[in-house]
């Protein structure tokens, strides 16, 4: 039987739908790849996201929102891919972390950054820990906002509209296990549906620096 270390990463003929995403079968910790090295081994978003989920989770953590907000982890204890829906209800309607979660994203935040959610609360972004990050202050992030707005104005305009949401976090630091719950690239899917059929997406990655990385050209996607 092939590892799965070894195991090609296949994008899921489910990647379109408005369900996919939900974990349903992980490597756990004893498997556990990094995303660092699954992201050198993926061409595309779609297939660096699968593989995210094939190798690279150890533990999920889901909430009981309606619909399900979905944060993983890997053997480090590290955030490393989130998933939520928005619906036209859930527009303007997110929430507010308390100050125990704030300060434990605070925690691992570097000089220069700041505080920010995955998900933003006027798409529904819930005010759990797992919605937040800490983010270079610096960083270029007009790409992303852009396309966060994009979302909002898609789903704004009618109850048969959503946006499935996928992030899937990457840890490339020279010593990737020092720096915690800090990632250093951020790629994302948000893909729009119209009455539960597939529309269009939007992909894109955030580069979250401290003074030194790895050389992002080793990313493929």
């Amino acid at each position: 039987m092939e590892s799965l270390s070894n195991a090609k990463i296949e994008v899921s003929d489910d990647f379109d739908n408005l369900e996919f995403g939900i974990p349903t079968t992980i490597s756990g910790y004893s498997r556990c790849q990094s995303t660092t090295s699954v992201a050198t081994e993926s061409s595309s978003t779609p297939q660096f996201i699968c593989g995210v989920i094939k190798k690279c989770i150890a533990s999920v953590r889901g909430s009981k929102l309606s619909p399900p907000f979905i944060v993983a982890f890997d053997d480090a204890a590290r955030f490393v891919y989130l998933r939520a829906e928005v619906r036209f209800q859930d527009l303007d309607n997110g929430g507010d972390p308390d100050d125990k979660h704030m300060n434990q994203v605070r925690f691992y935040a570097k000089p220069g950054d700041k505080l920010t959610n995955y998900v933003p609360k006027k798409l529904g972004g819930p005010g759990n820990i797992g919605n937040w990050f800490p983010l270079n202050a610096e960083a270029n992030v007009n790409e992303w906002e852009e396309t966060l707005q994009n979302v909002y104005d898609y789903v704004k305009e009618g109850e048969e509209r959503s946006a499935g949401i996928i992030y899937a976090m990457i840890h490339a630091y020279n010593d990737e296990y020092a720096v915690g719950n800090r990632p250093s690239h951020v790629v994302y899917c948000f893909n729009l549906y119209k009455n539960g059929q597939f529309d269009k997406t939007f992909e894109g990655r955030i580069n979250n620096p401290l003074a030194t990385l790895p050389d992002i050209t080793v990313l493929n996607i």
